[in-house]
């Protein structure tokens, strides 16, 4: 049972990692600005739409999984959905090293 709980709560990560390749496009994340080597601060292909959409792809996901199945029992409903919102923007390194 621990590896389909592992693979739940990693499971809006994948989701909010594929969604930018659908929906993405659009203005650059960071308008064009660039580092003082004369590249692009976060690259060409990082766009405002793909990261929001990621986001909620992820969140999205997460939220279905939190109420659908009762998984991290432990943890109140509000917490995992914190904690799906946090898996889909990308904070998974500071869920893990426990640094808000």
């Amino acid at each position: 049972m621990m590896f389909v709980e592992l693979l739940l709560l990693i499971l809006p990560a994948y989701f909010s990692n594929g969604a930018p390749v659908v929906f993405g496009g659009g203005a650059k994340i960071d308008l064009g600005k660039k580092f003082f080597d004369g590249k692009r601060v976060l690259g060409d292909s990082k766009t405002i739409r793909g990261f929001f959409s990621g986001v909620i792809a992820g969140f999205l996901v997460g939220s279905v999984i939190v109420f659908t199945v009762p998984y991290l029992s432990w943890l109140s409903v509000y917490e995992k959905l914190v904690l799906a919102f946090l898996v889909s923007s990308g904070r998974w390194s500071a869920i893990c090293s426990g640094v808000s």
